[in-house]
């Protein structure tokens, strides 16, 4: 669309399908198989959707917030920072956003450290700093799964999926390239454990 969100805001998948749509086209352009005269501007416009709909200071909902993609306002119109009435971040939706805003970074789009920073601070808000686990969008008991139906058939020590995606992220969205395998990382301690962890239970 002309605001630079790939399809139409349809309710949960919306952030997901445009962060994956989007790191397709980053993609594109660093394999070649896209111009770039042709793929740069539509994915800064997308590239600038998920930036400004980071819930400040934390990670991404399945919903872009609200009113701000509906016919006639601009992207800029921002609500208030405590705004994020369609729930809270999570772990999933939070690695996709990242994923994309590095394969667009990649190619050249300008992504400010702070957004990967604050993603990195929302997971490790979600991490046991002493066993690894980390939730899907809470601490306090290590959600495993949003099938909140499901939790008690699928306990975080038997799908540890989600310390698997937030030990990746932490990994690849640093900025020193050098880093991310290096005792250097500022959670590498915690980062060994949840390696430790991964492997103990593995699929």
């Amino acid at each position: 669309s002309k605001n630079g969100l790939f399809g139409d805001e349809v309710g949960n998948p919306t952030v997901y399908l445009h962060a994956m749509a989007t790191m397709a086209i980053a993609e594109g352009i660093h394999a070649g198989v896209l111009q770039k005269e042709i793929g740069l501007e539509p994915l800064k416009r997308a590239t600038d959707i998920l930036i400004k709909t980071q819930i400040k200071g934390s990670g991404w909902s399945y919903i872009l917030f609200g009113s701000v993609l509906l016919e006639g306002q601009d992207l800029n119109d921002a609500p208030p920072e405590d705004f994020h009435p369609y729930g809270l971040p999570d772990t999933s939706v939070t690695a996709w956003s990242v994923l994309a805003l590095l394969s667009a970074k990649d190619v050249g789009i300008e992504v400010p450290n702070e957004v990967f920073e604050s993603a990195r601070r929302f997971l490790i808000g979600l991490t046991d700093l002493a066993t690894g686990y980390t939730g899907y969008n809470a601490q306090a008991n290590f959600k495993s799964s949003r099938m909140y139906h499901q939790l008690e058939k699928f306990p975080p020590q038997f799908a540890p999926a989600m310390t698997a995606v937030s030990l990746f992220i932490q990994r690849v969205s640093v900025d020193n390239k050098e880093t991310p395998r290096s005792s250097k990382h500022p959670y590498s301690k915690l980062l060994k454990t949840q390696d430790a962890l991964l492997i103990e239970h593995r699929p």
